[in-house]
């Protein structure tokens, strides 16, 4: 092991491990989410996205920020991540708000709301774009929020529980169901 990159700390204090901060608290109860630097380089992912696109259309920059925030959401969907995820989706319409308004500096605020945010799985502000397809029928474009990731937690397997056993056909029967 490289002396260098180990480091020995104790569990509550915490430690960074693939992007995900594990600590221990006062409480007894061992919680991992999401680090910070992880979070810091979603943002200025997003924010090298949002700069890139400045000009370019809005269909292509929600798609490139859809795969961003999609991947790195999906990544951490099986830790405690929910408050990340709401605090990343109130961080983004801010940016996307400054996004606007240096792209119509002239245009004010409800002209901005009512051409690029529509109500939208229960959110009214779903911030969209629209595209002509060859039918000629208006296709929507909505930029996904972290907030819409299930949070998914695994169920451990009881200790005692035997896939070949056929007194436990049932249990491991219901467990796929629960999937």
């Amino acid at each position: 092991m490289s002396e260098e990159k180990t480091k020995i700390t104790r569990v509550n204090q915490g430690f960074d491990f693939l992007g995900q901060q594990v600590r221990k608290y006062r409480n007894g109860k061992l919680i991992i989410k999401p680090s910070q630097k992880s979070l810091q380089g979603l943002q200025e992912k997003v924010r090298h996205i949002l700069e890139v696109h400045r000009g370019d259309s809005t269909w292509e920059m929600i798609r490139r920020l859809n795969q961003t925030i999609g991947g790195w959401s999906n990544y951490h969907r099986h830790i405690c991540a929910s408050r990340t995820f709401h605090w990343l989706d109130n961080w983004l319409f801010i940016s996307l708000k400054r996004w606007l308004h240096y792209r119509h500096p002239n245009k004010g605020h409800r002209w901005l709301m009512k051409r690029y945010y529509r109500v939208y799985k229960n959110s009214r502000w779903s911030f969209h774009a629209t595209k002509r397809n060859s039918n000629g029928k208006i296709e929507y474009r909505d930029l996904l929020k972290a907030g819409w990731i299930n949070i998914i937690r695994h169920v451990k397997i009881k200790a005692a529980a035997n896939p070949f056993d056929t007194e436990w056909i049932d249990y491991f029967e219901n467990r796929k169901g629960l999937k």
